[in-house]
């Protein structure tokens, strides 16, 4: 007769089952055989100690767990699945047979189905920390961990943890069920098969690409690249508004010597030109540091009550935007991608702007509406554009933008640097030693403002 596991108030004689971990589960999720779990079965007396048996019963979570002596012991080792990738199974030596992974508790306790007859429901609890879930999915930021990367974190992520890569969506799925930390970025058909995702931190500064509705309504703590990525962001903006204030833009397209006297016409100096910032974030304000250094007037405008920052003239809120644009002769885009900003630059921003100003934006092209800006330049509402997103994204073959005379594009290229991967990886693990402490994390994202 098969035995099952009732609760804190069973009555009589009960299976008692405890799991003692006797070495790590292995660094690699999807196989490994080094991880064993030391299964003891017998039979005990009747207790009141509130076990956690009673799934889905919200039960506390007790550390350590008590050990109940038995026998004969079954050791149960993990395996790759002999056939399905999306799901865990166990081999249970003494009955020479493999049983499926059932399901994660509460508290971080495992249900394993094994043999009639031993029992029907084994419980095990985790201990504290020691088995932190880390799932890494690799993108053009960050292609691959190293070794001592790999050590880096799971030294920050403390003793027991494993780090788990998966590069294609299906083994995503599988490795998420039961992943604490995500670094990366996957889509949200994998996001939502999570059941105990605690920390998710997105390779990328904007997050509009995977704020789903269900991350924003989860618990989940979001983190990104925010305030991380202006350094090379903003030696971006400056060559492209140096291509285009040098005349490099039309020198590349046709060198040839005949055009010396009308590129030398048309170019000018920054010294003494008034720069607006539009977005004072970490890309607006290493944007401004640079401007500051060649001499130019800096304005800035933001929603958020933002620190001053030395050389810039004045911070003000959006209701000054149109006073920004009638002052600047360069206007640069430092902002996220919310439902506030996608299409904020139309034809109405264009028209208050100055005839010889020149629009820099390296963040997010959907922020200026595509069509409206090919006509306003045809205008002669703004003199030029120097563009390293664009909308749409990609531009289609013999777009009006690739071809303009005073507009500079590059292929969204502004976010490439050698030690970006180390900025990532340098970050994370601080989160991950603060998490381990309860103190805030670096780079949060506010899941509803969308930054």
């Amino acid at each position: 007769m098969r035995n099952r596991v009732h609760g804190p108030l069973a009555v009589g004689l009960v299976v008692a089952i405890t799991l003692l971990v006797s070495s790590a589960m292995p660094s690699d999720a999807g196989g490994g055989h080094g991880g064993r779990v030391f299964v003891g079965i017998g039979v005990g007396v009747p207790f009141w100690y509130p076990f956690p048996y009673a799934y889905p019963y919200p039960y506390p979570v007790y550390s350590p767990p008590v050990v109940v002596e038995s026998s004969p012991p079954v050791y149960v080792e993990r395996e790759a699945p002999p056939q399905s990738q999306s799901q865990y199974w166990y081999y249970c030596q003494s009955a020479q047979a493999y049983y499926p992974y059932v399901k994660e508790c509460p508290g971080g306790w495992l249900q394993v189905r094994v043999a009639e007859g031993e029992a029907s429901v084994l419980l095990a609890r985790k201990a504290p920390g020691q088995f932190m879930k880390i799932l890494y999915t690799p993108n053009l930021i960050v292609p691959s961990l190293d070794a001592g990367q790999r050590a880096q974190i799971l030294e920050a992520a403390d003793a027991g943890a494993t780090l788990v890569e998966a590069r294609d969506a299906t083994r995503q799925q599988a490795e998420i069920v039961d992943t604490d930390v995500l670094l990366g970025r996957v889509p949200n058909e994998v996001f939502v098969q999570n059941r105990r995702l605690r920390y998710y931190h997105s390779i990328g500064a904007g997050v509009d690409a995977i704020l789903s509705p269900e991350l924003v309504e989860s618990d989940v703590i979001l983190a990104s690249e925010k305030g991380e990525v202006g350094i090379h962001l903003a030696e971006h903006a400056f060559a492209l508004l140096l291509a285009l204030t040098r005349g490099v833009h039309v020198a590349v397209r046709d060198p040839d010597y005949r055009l010396r006297e009308p590129i030398r016409k048309e170019q000018r100096e920054l010294h003494a030109l008034t720069m607006g910032i539009v977005g004072f974030g970490g890309t607006g304000r290493e944007v401004a540091r640079r401007a500051v250094g060649f001499r130019m007037r800096v304005l800035a405008v933001d929603i958020e009550d933002v620190p001053p920052e030395p050389g810039v003239e004045a911070i003000w809120k959006p209701d000054r935007l149109p006073d920004l644009l009638g002052a600047s002769d360069v206007v640069v885009i430092g902002l996220p991608l919310t439902k506030a900003t996608h299409h904020l630059f139309t034809r109405d921003l264009f028209r208050r702007m100055r005839p010889s100003a020149i629009l820099i934006n390296v963040t997010r092209g959907a922020i200026v509406y595509g069509d409206d800006l090919v006509a306003a330049l045809d205008d002669g509402l703004l003199w030029g554009a120097g563009l390293d997103v664009t909308d749409p994204e990609p531009l289609p073959a013999g777009h009006r933008l690739l071809a303009h005379p005073r507009v500079i594009v590059t292929p969204h290229t502004a976010g490439g640097s050698p030690r970006r991967a180390g900025r990532v990886i340098a970050t994370f693990c601080e989160n991950l030693r603060r998490l381990r402490a309860g103190q805030p994390l670096l780079a949060l994202i506010d899941k509803r403002k969308g930054y």
